[in-house]
C-alpha cells in the first residue's frame, strides 16, 4: 500500500517523484510545464530581438551609406557646376585670343549636331575643345536651350583627366608647344592626390622640362583653378595640398634664379649650376673626392675659378630652405665639405 501523504510531501519538495516511487502513467507537475514553456518563450523572444537588432543595424548601415553617397554626389555636382561657371567666365575674358588658338573657322552659331560631329573627328585637342565650347557657351546667353546643350557637351569633355593642363598649356604655349604636356599632367595629378614625391625628385623632374618657366606657370594656373572649383567641405583639404605644391614651385623658381646668377658670375650656364645643386642634394653623404672632379669638368683646372664657384655654391646652400634637403644634418654636412674645400 502506498502512502499518498508521503507522495504529496515528496512532490511538494522536489517537484518530481523519486525513481523508486514513480507511478505508472505519471504526469509532470504543472509548474514544470510552465518552466519549460517560459524557456521556449524566452528563446523565441531572444531570437526575435536578435533578428530585429540585426535588421535595425543593417538598416542604419544602409541609411548611413546612402546618405554619405548622396552627400558625396551633391558635393561633386556642386564642384562641377562651379567649375563650369568659372571656366566660362575665364574664357569669356579671353575671347580675342580664342579664335587664333583654335585655328578653326567655326561660327558662333554652329549647329549642335555639326559641332558634336566635329568634336568626335579628333581634329581638336582636349584643350581646344574646352576653349571652343566655353567660348560658345559664353556667347549663347540669349538662347537658354542651346546654352544648356553646350554646357552638357562641355561637361563631358571635362571628364578627360588632365584637361586643365591641356587648356592652360594651350593658353600659355600655343598649339605647337602644348602637344607634349604628359610630364606636367603627371606632376599635376600627383599634386592633387598628395603623392609622396621627394622634393629633390620633384625638382629634378621640373629641371628637365623644355620651356621650363612657361610650363611651371601652366602647372601653377592649373592648380589654382582646381582649388577655386572646390566646394567648401573639400576646400580646406585641397588648400593644404595646393599650398604645399605652390611652395615647392616657388622654391624651385628661386633656386633657378640663384643658379643663373652664379652661372653669369662664373661664366657658365645657369642650368649647369642647377644640375650640380640637385646632384649634391641627391647624395646621401657628400665627399670632397666626389665633388672635386665634377668642378674640374665644369670649370677646368683654374684654381681661382674653382674657389670663386665654391664660395658662391656655399652661400647658395646656406640660403636654401631646410625643406630642400633630407634633413638639417645633410645641409650642415654639405656646408662643412664646401667650407673645407
Amino acid at each position: 500500500m502506498i502512502k499518498t501523504n508521503n507522495i504529496s510531501d515528496t512532490v511538494a519538495i522536489h517537484g518530481t517523484l523519486p525513481n523508486s516511487e514513480k507511478l505508472q502513467g505519471e504526469v509532470s507537475p504543472a509548474h514544470s510545464v510552465m518552466a519549460l514553456a517560459s524557456l521556449e518563450l524566452l528563446d523565441l523572444q531572444q531570437a526575435v530581438l536578435g533578428e530585429n537588432l540585426e535588421m535595425t543595424m543593417e538598416g542604419i548601415g544602409l541609411s548611413l551609406g546612402a546618405r554619405l553617397k548622396d552627400q558625396k554626389a551633391a558635393q561633386t555636382e556642386e564642384r562641377n557646376q562651379r567649375r563650369l561657371q568659372l571656366l566660362v567666365k575665364m574664357v569669356a575674358q579671353l575671347s580675342d585670343s580664342a579664335g587664333t588658338l583654335l585655328q578653326q573657322n567655326i561660327p558662333l552659331d554652329i549647329d549642335i549636331a555639326l559641332l558634336t560631329s566635329k568634336l568626335h573627328q579628333g581634329d581638336l585637342s582636349v584643350g581646344q575643345q574646352v576653349l571652343l565650347l566655353a567660348t560658345l557657351v559664353a556667347n549663347g546667353k540669349e538662347n537658354p536651350l542651346r546654352r544648356r546643350r553646350l554646357m552638357q557637351l562641355l561637361g563631358s569633355v571635362l571628364e578627360n583627366e588632365g584637361w586643365e593642363i591641356e587648356l592652360f598649356g594651350l593658353l600659355e604655349l600655343g598649339t605647337t608647344g602644348s602637344r607634349s604636356l604628359g610630364a606636367i599632367k603627371q606632376l599635376f595629378q600627383q599634386s592633387i592626390y598628395q603623392s609622396e614625391l621627394s622634393i629633390t625628385e620633384w625638382f629634378e623632374r621640373i629641371s628637365r622640362w623644355p620651356q621650363r618657366q612657361q610650363r611651371v606657370r601652366v602647372l601653377m594656373r592649373a592648380m589654382a583653378f582646381d582649388l577655386s572649383c572646390q566646394p567648401p567641405p573639400k576646400y580646406g583639404e585641397r588648400l593644404a595640398a595646393t599650398l604645399n605644391q605652390l611652395r615647392r614651385l616657388l622654391m624651385f623658381l628661386c633656386l633657378e634664379d640663384h643658379c643663373h646668377d652664379i652661372g653669369r658670375a662664373c661664366g657658365i650656364e645657369g642650368d649647369v649650376v642647377l644640375r650640380e645643386v640637385l646632384a649634391v642634394v641627391g647624395q646621401p653623404w657628400l665627399f670632397e673626392n666626389w665633388l672635386q672632379p665634377r668642378l674640374e669638368m665644369i670649370l677646368g683646372s683654374d684654381a681661382n675659378a674653382q674657389q670663386k664657384f665654391i664660395r658662391r655654391f656655399y652661400e647658395l646652400f646656406k640660403l636654401m630652405p631646410v625643406e630642400c634637403f633630407n634633413d638639417q644634418d645633410q645641409q650642415i654636412q654639405i656646408l662643412s665639405i664646401l667650407l673645407a674645400m
